[in-house]
Formats: C-alpha cells, sequence, structure tokens
C-alpha cells in the first residue's frame, strides 16, 4: 500500500504545481490599459471581452466534468494545453500588429476562458482522486488556496520581473509568460493524471488478485469437486449476480430521484440566484478594477490586487481549517457564514456608490469582494452536498458554477453603457463614482438575496442530513 500513497502523493503536488498558474483568473486587469491604450478600445468592448471569457470559464463546467467522467481528467489537460497555446498566440500577434476588430480578441479570450476551466477541472478532479480517500479535506482545499496564493505570487512576479519603461514590450513579455508557465503547468496536470490512472490501475490489479484468491467461486470450485456435481456453486454465483444487479438498479434509481428532486425544489432557485449573483458581483469587480480605479483619480491597481489576493488566501486557509470546529461549537450553519458574507458585500457595494470619492475607502471594498468570492467557493460546495447529498455534487455544483455568467454578463454589461454614458462623456468633477448606478445595483440585488437566503436558512437546513 505505501507505493500506492507515493505515488498517489506524487500526482496530488503535480496538479498542484499546475494549479499555481492559475493566479491569472484574477489578473483580468492588467489586459485592460494595453488594449484600451494600444488598440483603442473603449470600455464597452473591454468589457465584451470579458464576457467572451467568462463565456468560456463558466459555460462550459458540466461538459467539462462529463469528460472528466468518461475519459479521465487527463483529456482537460491537453484541452488547455491547445487553448493555452491558440488564444495567447493570437493576443500576442493582434496586440503587435494593431488588429483593430475585436472580434478576433472575443475569440482568442473565449478559448483562454475554456483553457482556464479545463485546467482548473484537471487540477481539481485529480487532487480529489489521489489523496481525496485519505485526506479529504486537504485534498480537496489545498487547490483553491494554492490557486489563491498563486495570484499573490504572479503579482509579485510582474512587479520585479518586467521593465515597465516601454509598456508596448512589457506588455508582450508578460503575454508570453502567461502562456508559457501555464502551458507548463498544464503539461505538469497531465502527468499528475497519468501518474493517477496507473496507480489506480495497479491497485485496482492488485485488489482483483487479492480478491480472487478468496473468491467463493474457487470455494464453490471445491465443493463441486467434493460433492462430484457440477451444479453444487451455481446458486451462490446467480445469488452475486441477482445482489450485483439490485445494487446498481438502486444507484441508478437514487441518483435520478436526488437529480429530480434538486431541479423541481422551489428552494434551489434562490439558492442559485444568491450564488450566480454573488460570484458575478465579486468577479466583476476584480475584473473591472482598474477601471474602478481610474474613476477615483487612483492609480493604485498593483497594491489592492495584493491586498485582494492576501486577503483571498487568508479567508480560504482560515475557512479550510476552522469552519467545522467552529460551526459545531457555536451551533452556526454554514449557510448563515454565507448570508452574511453577501450581505456585508452588498453594502459594500452600496457604500462605493453613493459615498463621496474623498473619503471613500477602495480597500475595505475590496477586501470585502474577495472574503465573498473565497468564503463562496470554500463553503457552498459543503452546502450544496448537505442540502442535496455527494452523490448528485458533481451535478450540482456544476450547474450552479454555470450559472454563474449570468450575474456577471449583467453587471458587465450594464456597467458598459454606465461607464460609456457617465464616464467617458463626463467633464465635471464628480462627488461620487460616475458609475454609481452600477455598484447600487449590485449593491441592494446582493443584500436583498442575502437576506432572502438568511429567512430561508432553517428551510434548508430541515432538508439537510446533518448540521452544516
Amino acid at each position: 500500500m505505501r507505493p500506492h500513497v507515493r505515488s498517489y502523493t506524487l500526482a496530488f503536488g503535480l496538479s498542484l504545481v499546475g494549479s499555481l498558474s492559475l493566479g491569472v483568473l484574477a489578473l483580468f486587469s492588467i489586459f485592460t490599459q494595453p488594449l484600451q491604450s494600444r488598440l483603442r478600445y473603449p470600455q464597452s468592448t473591454i468589457n465584451s471581452i470579458i464576457i467572451a471569457q467568462t463565456l468560456g470559464l463558466n459555460g462550459f463546467t458540466p461538459l467539462c466534468g462529463l469528460l472528466a467522467d468518461l475519459k479521465g481528467p487527463w483529456i482537460l489537460s491537453l484541452l488547455a494545453l491547445a487553448c493555452y497555446l491558440l488564444g495567447f498566440s493570437s493576443v500576442l500577434f493582434i496586440y503587435q500588429n494593431e488588429v483593430l476588430d475585436p472580434v478576433p480578441v472575443y475569440i482568442s479570450f473565449f478559448l483562454i476562458g475554456c483553457a482556464h476551466t479545463c485546467l482548473l477541472f484537471s487540477c481539481l478532479l485529480n487532487c480529489a482522486r489521489s489523496l481525496g480517500k485519505y485526506y479529504t479535506t486537504l485534498a480537496i482545499g489545498t487547490p483553491n488556496l494554492m490557486i489563491a496564493f498563486s495570484t499573490f505570487l504572479e503579482i509579485h512576479m510582474l512587479q520585479n520581473w518586467f521593465d515597465e519603461s516601454d509598456p508596448t514590450k512589457a506588455f508582450q513579455q508578460k503575454l508570453r509568460f502567461f502562456m508559457s508557465t501555464l502551458c507548463a503547468s498544464s503539461i505538469f496536470a497531465f502527468l499528475g493524471c497519468k501518474i493517477t490512472d496507473r496507480t489506480e490501475k495497479n491497485e485496482h490489479e492488485i485488489e482483483h488478485f487479492s480478491s480472487f484468491n478468496a473468491s467463493p467461486l474457487l470455494s464453490g470450485g471445491s465443493a463441486v469437486l467434493g460433492s462430484h456435481s457440477p451444479k453444487a456453486a451455481i446458486p451462490t454465483e446467480d445469488l452475486e449476480y441477482v445482489q450485483l444487479d439490485d445494487q446498481m438498479s438502486a444507484s441508478s434509481v437514487t441518483y435520478k430521484h436526488k437529480i429530480t428532486r434538486f431541479l423541481k425544489d422551489p428552494l434551489m432557485y434562490p439558492l442559485n440566484m444568491a450564488f450566480f449573483m454573488a460570484v458575478g458581483a465579486t468577479e466583476f469587480f476584480l475584473t473591472n478594477l482598474s477601471s474602478i480605479l481610474s474613476s477615483l483619480d487612483q492609480n493604485t491597481l498593483d497594491y489592492n490586487l495584493q491586498l485582494y489576493s492576501i486577503t483571498s488566501t487568508v479567508i480560504r486557509f482560515v475557512i479550510m481549517v476552522a469552519t467545522d470546529q467552529v460551526c459545531a461549537k457555536y451551533g452556526i450553519s454554514r449557510l448563515s457564514i454565507l448570508a452574511s458574507l453577501i450581505v456585508m458585500c452588498g453594502l459594500g457595494h452600496v457604500y462605493l456608490s453613493s459615498w463621496p470619492i474623498a473619503g471613500l475607502h477602495i480597500n475595505v471594498i475590496v477586501m470585502l469582494n474577495a472574503i465573498l468570492n473565497s468564503g463562496l467557493y470554500t463553503l457552498f460546495p459543503a452546502v450544496l452536498a448537505a442540502v442535496y447529498g455527494f452523490e448528485i455534487l458533481g451535478t450540482t455544483y456544476g450547474i450552479f458554477s454555470c450559472c454563474s455568467i449570468i450575474g456577471n454578463m449583467l453587471l458587465n454589461l450594464v456597467y458598459g453603457v454606465d461607464y460609456t454614458r457617465n464616464c467617458v462623456n463626463s467633464t465635471d468633477s464628480n462627488l461620487v463614482i460616475c458609475s454609481t448606478y452600477t455598484f447600487l445595483l449590485s449593491g441592494v440585488v446582493l443584500t436583498v438575496l442575502g437576506s432572502l437566503i438568511y429567512c430561508l436558512k432553517n428551510r434548508y437546513l430541515a432538508r439537510a442530513h446533518e448540521n452544516f
């Protein structure tokens, strides 16, 4: 058993190394200024690029899960490698040759979004397959923690490794850097998946050989030889097939029943709305952080990205380590924590929309968005598993993740119109942020949905198999 554990640990480590490049998920803001300055893209085009990447990132999560189930996570690594090469090469060509048509950029960032999803699923699923049977919390929680840490790491690399005296050359070097690291990560993830596949195959062969030696068929054969009757072992064999068929049938019926119950459950829809609006609001805020800071006349993008990444890393670690103990000791449900985080972030967006710029603390709003985003991705799978069961967690979480693009797309569309009308054409000194309507909308919606989930929490708790 010890060699298998070592092989699984190696596969786990390779997948973690593969996830170390995914900090780029939170760094879209570094693409905004170069694309606007050299290609003269308006904010509405930038938001359309964000939407294209979001479609690739969240629109195919159920398909990624299906491919991983049918072929194995390794195929997702190869798809990620191909999409990264094609996507980043296209963006580099477009930027160098100043192609003003935004359609090729939309396609390129759509491919990059698809690659992010493939690599993310490959790393997460392989970590769960390799060490999940031994250390469940560690195997599932560590990749998310590493992704948050990688954001902080890549920000420092971008600050210290590139000469900003020539912005055009520096941006091209950054594109090559991301392409190289993400392609290398895809290869590491592929190797990790293959090691897990090979180790599982060897382990199953050993288990099969051991079970064959102790098989009832062998004892049945002895009974046949002893009784001089070739029919002596048939009743035992038939009984085993009947029991196996019954188990497979029962498992299929249970899965279909749980999926049907999930899709027809009216309580699923407010939970889904809260999830996709909360994810959409936090990701929309992060991807547009550069233009938000410009609206506030602040040149602190690097500082705020670092603040976001540090907060996200710390919160994911704290939640991963302390949530189980705190919830059990004080009787607090994870759903209550999530609802509170959603309301707090909603109030932060309302604060951003209405507070005078002179006294606005943008770092507080950055931290609230980081806390909510980290809490969602760390706690929400546990909530779904408790309410609807572990048997369909992949399906339920895939559906919720896919739906999260709705909130992101909606707010990016609203922000694109709001920014064009009230920021680009504004010549007066604004008392509050010029895109006030977008953040007022997101803040009110988050506050209402968070309050609704908190009011319904007892109904969700009544359906759970255990206190969560």
